[in-house]
């Protein structure tokens, strides 16, 4: 670590704030900056004045590490204090905060601070609109959803939870598109072909504004702009540049690719930006009685058509957005707070997001919650390094890209890879004499990659899936055999009795039931597309239909090589339009066969038919995971649930055993757990661990998680449990 040497003069210790003399405090966090796109931290051809400003009137932290890799999960690490083996959020798919749970905005509003947050939210997918709101907040502008803050022209933005229009029009190719309908998880997101308010523009306004009306109470401003990021739909055709600014400036004339002046020019903003923000401090006079800190949730990306190596990004750094390596995770960080932090000066002290709750507990004086992983770097920031207590390492985990976990010790470096499925040996580096991370020394050190694998098993814990004190509630009953849960896209369950040959469907928002088809020809499995249509497997028929809004039924799959399906059982459809299907032979006599294997099939989205799979007992259960990267089938005849690997629509391979155990029916989660139905309700992680069991009031036959809920069907009744884990549909 270096100093400077007056450093010394500035308080050696840490006062516990009082209400007269607690400081105003400003944390700006950056969208995929990386360690390398500063001046301040050795970018060469950008320049970044006004945040290299804040270097040299504050201390530079050298190795500071982001929440994770990836915004969400590194989100919730900054509000919550918890690593992602600990925290609610572990990666970008489906999952929320828990209810109650304590952020930095609820923590300061608790201890009088006037709080506002402006720009990207994205703490987890999808929140509510209120939901900066409901976790500290006093005021929000921006986007509250991490997919609407990739376009940077959108048709609104949200104010404390309401929809507010801009002067921008989404192109029609997004706004005909469901899945960026209103309501749904891209909700906001696209291209716009309209574009006349820049969403960065007004929410740095929004926060300048809100300085404006804190009077003397003491404030907490989160600005954090959705820059440099990318328009990702942007990034592809016909667009091919997810860059978005209204103009290029003074690079327009540059000999460079459109995205990389794009890029360029979101750095010029960005750093004007944070000089208006710095600027608006020191008109109110504040400055000497405010900390800033300045980050960034990861490390840089290569989406849009920008490219990492064009600005040296990640400067010495090895890896990217998506990487647990340095470039991924490690992130350039400033802290001023004149007369309290030296100028000039710089840490190495190793320390994290997670570190920033307890770290704002000391300076505003508030008591920190149980539970949190961090250790307050204010000794260190304050001059008083002796009484620093450090961290033996910090711990990521990260569920895409088949898993990764990374371990890092100031010297040290261990990173897993494709932990979700046959996990690669553990790799090794050695930051001091090998900083870029080029050589794997995990042969030469076994005895380091012991203590770092150690560290990996006692850092992780599984998400509490339950909401506490939740019990299973009878939504409906009087059923002889019910099956198939499906949620609709307006969030309607449907579900059916097979004896009784009825589709029923279950209203969330009046708790009513009503009969939605019958006959149904003993319907089994259920399944919406993203149009709207249900897909249903008519064991007695023999058949696939698909009913569309209009109630139109179509049939869909009936037979493979000109002969008959057995019993078409379950279904899950893909995102190309297809879909894929079990064909056990339940209640078929020899008579009835025509087809004599129980097999997998994959319809496409011109009807023709693939059997995929032909050698399991008695396929039954079948779902999509991971993004339609994993298909899970359920083979209770051998009591096993396999695990393929999706190639493409239609094609799996990989087979490989997930778990011994019978199932009927699946479900999975955001963070890609695996919920099966047989003599109870099994949870496993995406490493096959069983992570939970419950026992509804009788056996279930199949499970949907929706929201924060698990429909179950039964034998007799329809239940329903509620969970802080979220549903992948």
């Amino acid at each position: 670590m270096r100093f400077f040497p007056f450093l010394f003069l500035v308080v050696a210790f840490i006062v516990p704030a009082s209400a007269e003399n607690r400081p105003n405090i400003v944390y700006i966090l950056m969208d995929d900056l990386g360690y390398g796109d500063l001046g301040c931290f050795g970018q060469e051809t950008l320049t970044t004045p006004h945040i290299d400003q804040l270097a040299v009137d504050g201390m530079k932290l050298t190795r500071h590490y982001s929440g994770s890799t990836v915004c969400a999960p590194s989100r919730c690490v900054l509000m919550t204090g918890k690593h992602t083996g600990h925290s609610s959020v572990r990666g970008n798919g489906l999952a929320l905060l828990q209810d109650g749970e304590a952020t930095l905005g609820s923590a300061l509003k608790s201890a009088g601070y006037r709080t506002g947050a402006f720009g990207k939210w994205g703490v987890g997918s999808p929140p509510p609109r209120t939901d900066p709101n409901d976790r500290g907040f006093h005021v929000f502008y921006g986007y509250v959803n991490m997919h609407h803050a990739h376009n940077f022209y959108p048709e609104f933005l949200i104010r404390n939870g309401e929809v507010e229009k801009l002067n921008n029009v989404l192109d029609d190719k997004w706004s005909e598109n469901p899945a960026y309908a209103m309501g749904q998880t891209r909700e906001g997101s696209g291209v716009s072909k309209v574009k006349n308010d820049y969403a960065p523009a007004l929410f740095t306004q929004a926060a300048i504004e809100f300085l404006d009306t804190t009077g003397d109470t003491p404030f907490f401003l989160y600005y954090a702009p959705n820059m440099p990021h990318t328009n990702n739909e942007a990034g592809r055709p016909p667009y091919n540049d997810g860059m978005e600014v209204p103009d290029h400036g003074e690079y327009a004339d540059k000999d460079w690719p459109e995205p990389e002046k794009g890029f360029a020019q979101m750095m010029r903003l960005l750093d004007n930006y944070v000089g208006r923000i710095v600027a608006k401090v020191e008109e109110l006079g504040q400055t000497e009685n405010t900390l800033i800190i300045l980050s960034s949730d990861n490390g840089p990306h290569e989406e849009g058509l920008h490219q990492v190596d064009f600005f040296d990004s990640n400067g010495e750094k090895r890896g990217h957005k998506r990487d647990l390596y340095d470039g991924g995770v490690r992130v350039p960080t400033i802290v001023k707070w004149p007369g309290k932090v030296a100028a000039g000066s710089e840490s190495d002290v190793l320390s994290g997001f997670l570190d920033v709750f307890p770290t704002l507990a000391d300076i505003a004086g508030f008591e920190v919650p149980e539970g949190l992983d961090g250790k307050s770097f204010a000794p260190t920031i304050l001059g008083n390094s002796a009484s620093q207590i450090h961290h033996d390492y910090l711990y990521w985990e990260f569920l895409e890209q088949g898993g990764k976990i990374g371990v890092t010790t100031p010297k040290w470096k261990a990173v897993q890879l494709d932990t979700l499925n046959e996990q690669k040996p553990t790799e090794l580096y050695d930051l001091e004499s090998d900083p870029s991370e080029t050589t794997d020394v995990a042969k030469q050190f076994p005895e380091i990659v012991k203590k770092m694998e150690t560290w990996i098993a006692e850092s992780h814990t599984p998400v509490q899936l339950v909401k506490e004190g939740a019990t299973f509630k009878k939504l409906a009953d009087g059923f002889k055999f019910t099956e198939g849960p499906a949620a609709s896209p307006d969030g309607k369950i449907y579900f059916n009795d097979i004896p009784n040959e009825r589709t029923h469907v279950y209203d969330p928002t009046s708790g009513e039931t009503a009969v939605f088809r019958e006959p149904t020809g003993r319907a089994n499995g259920l399944f919406f597309t993203p149009e709207g249509n249900l897909l249903a497997c008519e064991g007695g028929n023999r058949r696939v239909t698909s009913t569309d809004p209009s109630g139109n039924i179509t049939v869909v799959a009936d037979q493979f090589d000109g002969k008959k399906l057995n019993s078409p059982n379950d279904i899950v459809p893909d995102a190309h339009g297809g879909f894929y299907f079990t064909d056990p032979r339940y209640g078929k006599d020899g008579g009835d066969i025509e087809l004599d294997i129980m097999g997998v099939y994959y319809t496409d989205r011109e009807g023709k038919v693939t059997q995929i799979a032909a050698d399991l007992a008695k396929p039954n259960g079948i779902i999509l995971a991971s993004k339609g990267k994993i298909l899970y089938v359920a083979d209770p005849g051998a009591e096993t649930i396999w695990a393929y690997s999706v190639k493409g629509p239609g094609k799996i391979g990989g087979k490989r055993k997930f778990a011994e155990v019978g199932s009927d029916g699946m479900t999975v989660d955001g963070a890609g757990n695996l919920y099966v139905t047989w003599t109870d309700i099994i949870a496993f992680s995406p490493k096959g661990e069983e992570i939970l069991r419950l026992t509804p009031p009788e056996r279930p036959a199949n499970c949907l998680l929706y929201g924060r809920t698990l429909y179950v069907t039964a034998r007799t009744g329809f239940y329903a449990i509620e969970m802080n884990a979220l549903g992948a549909q």
